[in-house]
């Protein structure tokens, strides 16, 4: 058969009967290569081709869970860990502002945070997640209306961990900022916070 006479007889055949068996080719082509090894070499029976044998479920049986993410590490992070704000009424986490961590860093203005309501002088506490060593800390506030750090106020400030009272009843604009341990960088993480 020539390649005239096969060309002509292929233009009879519908496209998406020639696209099916094309793809229906390729994914028999990559089960075969994935069976067969690379390169078509026939598999070891070594611990890699016991690793990819199906295993079957007992019958009735619900499947095994997926194993647990590993948590991030210290060395993993590229920008800072998330700041959250823990109080009775419950936990939020923070907006990041300017920080310089590692090889990174933003600037960022005075943010009017993540909404969170508490009761006026409630106790709080920031915590990192993951933790990591703080060297210092301090929490201003601004109101809400005024999101300059020129009529900053303090809350706190520390070396410890982070905790604080909230401001009197009002809406503020809560800033913590944190200098991290092991020469890491600082963050600053900002909340909108409605004391009642």
């Amino acid at each position: 058969m020539t390649y005239a006479t096969l060309r002509r007889s292929s233009a009879r055949i519908p496209v998406a009967v020639r696209l099916t068996a094309a793809a229906l080719g390729l994914l028999l082509g990559a089960t075969a290569c994935t069976a067969s090894g690379p390169l078509g070499a026939p598999p070891s029976g070594g611990p890699a081709s016991a690793a990819l044998a199906p295993t079957a479920e007992p019958s009735g049986a619900e499947p095994s869970p997926l194993p647990a993410s590993p948590a991030v590490s210290e060395a993993a992070l590229i920008e800072p860990p998330a700041a959250e704000l823990r109080s009775a009424a419950g936990v939020s986490v923070g907006a990041l502002g300017s920080f310089s961590f590692r090889e990174t860093g933003q600037s960022a203005p005075w943010l009017p945070g993540t909404p969170v309501a508490l009761p006026a002088g409630a106790a709080v506490e920031v915590g990192l997640a993951p933790d990591l060593p703080v060297d210092s800390w301090t929490a201003s506030v601004v109101p809400s209306t005024d999101l300059q750090d020129t009529s900053a106020v303090a809350l706190g400030e520390g070396t410890g961990p982070i905790r604080f009272e909230a401001p009197a009843a009002g809406s503020w604009s809560v800033m913590v900022a944190v200098r991290f341990g092991d020469g890491l960088g600082s963050a600053s993480y900002f909340w909108a916070l409605t004391a009642r």
